[in-house]
């Protein structure tokens, strides 16, 4: 029996191979999933979720849960001993998972089979490759949506290359992925598994158009040592957000991308104070809440592309980002270039149809080479 083990940094990486996932269990190849890393953006609940929590191997719950309380802690307290003592914890933990982590992957791995890094590499896993005898890919992970950034210079560090020797194949969607994805070696060029076949998600327990308004917030900044790089125009967000809470009276849902927290808004606006307003950062998932939203606005992330193949409302405020998007050509009735476009537009959003995906818009942000899509994903990772 064939056997692969999928390594994976965040919750997104398994959505972008849950697919990929299916094709494997269909063709009965024993499959493996191992967490990369300890990441307080994964909650435990992210994989009760899904379908393929069965193939999670090794899931140290209660690492997790220190892991993570600690974390929220440091957002709560800020005083300089306790930011020591918190580090010191979450150094111990981290420790405590690779170590163990090594040691399951170890039991589980065969000559002949197949390890996959989903988004980022295990350098510690990587080493044994040689001695283990085992084959590698590397999958570049999610979508490029965006054109490139506004800000020169953090679009030249995203384009850095590195060259990564010691893995057999590399999988990306497109050239654009490719191209700031931070990878020197040349990549094999296949469409995203993640829309490769319709998505059959959360049908159980869920009802239509639950809630108003999704609001779906991407990444906000990267840190490079002393340098931050904004995505967002925090006064033109701060101008949306108020608008939103304000002038709906039914449920307005706040979905944080996972990398953020709560705290880091209140600076910018009050969601305490508005009653109909909840907010989640991993108590429930983005999927789950996009086919329970009427109205959905996206900032260019995968979630607009769940958002067009679920049939919602949408709406992209480029107005509010530092970035180019692909969205502008594919969906341009979608798109609000200033405040007042976007009030107009949203006033009106249930009248506005998305924009159908000719093959070239699809190829730009889904990826080349849609034929026999998993079958070529088979060739090239067996």
């Amino acid at each position: 029996m064939k056997e692969i083990i999928f390594f994976t940094n965040k919750f997104g990486d398994l959505d972008h191979i849950r697919n990929l996932i299916f094709y494997f269990e269909k063709k009965k190849f024993k499959i493996h999933i191992l967490q990369n890393q300890l990441n307080n953006s994964i909650s435990i609940n992210d994989y009760k979720y899904n379908k393929i929590f069965k193939y999670l191997r090794y899931f140290p719950s209660n690492i997790f849960k220190v892991h993570n309380f600690v974390n929220y802690l440091r957002i709560k307290n800020k005083s300089k001993i306790f930011n020591f003592l918190s580090s010191y914890l979450l150094q111990i933990s981290k420790k405590i998972f690779l170590y163990r982590k090594k040691k399951f992957f170890l039991k589980i791995i065969k000559e002949k089979s197949t390890v996959v890094f989903c988004g980022s590499i295990d350098n510690d896993i990587l080493q044994l490759k040689n001695k283990l005898k085992f084959k590698t890919c590397y999958l570049l992970h999610g979508l490029k949506t965006h054109k490139g950034f506004k800000d020169k210079n953090f679009q030249k560090i995203l384009e850095k290359k590195k060259l990564q020797k010691n893995l057999d194949r590399y999988i990306a969607c497109n050239f654009n992925h490719w191209r700031t994805g931070g990878l020197k070696n040349r990549p094999f060029f296949l469409a995203s598994p993640r829309y490769g076949i319709p998505n059959k998600i959360f049908k159980k327990n869920i009802t239509k158009s639950k809630y108003e308004t999704l609001v779906v917030l991407d990444k906000i900044k990267w840190n490079f040592g002393k340098k931050t790089f904004y995505a967002f125009k925090i006064n033109e967000l701060k101008k949306i957000l108020d608008f939103l809470l304000k002038y709906s009276n039914k449920k307005t849902i706040i979905k944080f991308h996972p990398s953020l927290n709560v705290n880091y808004f209140d600076e910018i606006i009050d969601f305490k104070k508005f009653k109909n307003c909840e907010v989640f950062i991993n108590e429930k998932r983005t999927e789950e809440l996009i086919f329970s939203s009427k109205k959905i606005i996206g900032f260019g992330s995968s979630s607009l592309m769940d958002a067009i193949f679920l049939k919602k409302f949408f709406l992209f405020p480029i107005h509010c980002v530092n970035y180019n998007s692909y969205f502008v050509q594919c969906c341009p009735k979608n798109i609000s270039t200033n405040f007042k476009d976007f009030v107009k537009k949203f006033k009106n959003l249930d009248r506005i149809k998305t924009s159908n995906f000719k093959d070239e818009q699809y190829d730009k942000i889904l990826g080349y080479n849609k034929k026999n899509l998993f079958e070529n994903y088979e060739k090239i990772i067996i």
